[in-house]
């Protein structure tokens, strides 16, 4: 991403400014859980490029961090509150219901 310029800081930890850019390249990115849990985001279905592409940490204090619904665009999100996991499962939209999944601890 070195070569597109930083955006001022502000509440989102770095912005790329993709402005006059063509032919916009997004490496590879995987949101890792505990758990062993990787989804797998991708343009468009993940990631949304609106003049810059920009990414948030979740505070020091604890404050969570949230997927929003870009990134959840081809994934069944599984919440099983009993045992207090979550769980993905890509390409959700053209998979029945007896794909295999991965649950995780949240």
């Amino acid at each position: 991403m070195v070569q597109y310029p930083l955006l001022p800081h502000g509440r989102l930890e770095s912005c790329f400014n993709f402005a006059g850019q063509k032919n916009v390249v997004v490496p590879k990115v995987s949101l890792i859980f505990s758990g062993a849990a990787v989804v797998d985001l991708n343009v468009p279905n993940g990631i949304m490029l609106d003049g810059c592409l920009a990414f948030a940490m979740s505070g020091p204090d604890g404050t969570p961090g949230f997927l929003g619904n870009v990134n959840q665009r081809t994934f069944e999100v599984m919440f099983d509150t009993s045992r207090r996991k979550v769980g993905f499962r890509a390409n959700a939209c053209s998979c029945a219901v007896t794909c295999n999944q991965r649950i995780i601890a949240i």
